[in-house]
């Protein structure tokens, strides 16, 4: 296996025999002291600032062009950027707080069968302060006008918002559906073929003969039942 796969199932089978070594279920944590392979870190791929502006001139709205403007220049995680409020916003200091983080869950692990569930504290278990440039200081300020200090910064728009002007929504009976085929031509059976028996001579007819020993040839005797049952057969 490649050691980025050896390194992520020593990963999982360590946390299960630590889980079983704090039950009390062994006495050993067998992975521990194992040293998994180096795995090199990946290559990211920076984009050019052209490539960039291809990218953000083809969004549909500007809140969502402010919000990856936003996350560009403060580099949070996503659940980090959709769970941002207003109050979190120090417009006069120039900062944004990053006190918590939103993470999509199972119902059935939700304590009220959500499935987002806020937890209060970000992943590096500590707040942050990030600055803002001044650019997107103003655009943020003109964003939150009218905002309660508890409304999100950033929220999903409407389903019918999602399309961009002038957009018309497909035909939903039309989608997925192509033009039928065309009838199958039906096949006819050679009547030799459609007859019992016919398999076991099929091999004997289709034996090629020369057109005059297929004309002198006297014709085969007709078995029957009665002929194969009969004194002597």
């Amino acid at each position: 296996m490649k050691p980025a796969t050896i390194k992520y199932c020593l990963s999982v089978l360590s946390a299960v025999f630590t889980t079983a070594f704090n039950d009390q279920i062994t006495s050993l944590q067998t992975c521990a002291g194992i040293k998994p392979p180096t795995v090199p870190p990946a290559q990211r791929r920076i984009i050019t600032p052209d490539q960039f502006a291809l990218i953000h001139t083809a969004l549909p709205t500007p809140k969502l062009r402010l919000l990856v403007e936003t996350d560009v220049e403060t580099g949070l995680r996503w659940g980090e950027l959709v769970e941002a409020r207003v109050r979190d916003l120090h417009i006069g200091e120039g900062a944004l707080l990053v006190s918590r983080v939103v993470i999509e869950i199972a119902a059935k692990f939700h304590p009220t069968g959500d499935r987002f569930l806020i937890k209060h504290y970000p992943k590096d278990k500590q707040p942050r302060r990030l600055g803002l440039s001044s650019h997107i200081r103003d655009l943020l300020t003109a964003h939150i006008a009218g905002k309660a200090p508890n409304d999100l910064l950033f929220t999903a728009p409407p389903p019918t918002d999602r399309r961009r002007a002038g957009e018309v929504a497909p035909d939903v009976e039309s989608l997925g559906r192509t033009d039928p085929n065309p009838p199958a031509t039906p096949t006819v059976m050679a009547p030799s073929l459609a007859t019992p028996g016919a398999a076991a001579a099929a091999p004997t007819a289709a034996a090629p003969t020369p057109p005059t020993a297929r004309t002198a040839a006297p014709a085969a005797p007709t078995h029957t039942a009665e002929h194969l049952d009969g004194p002597g057969e």
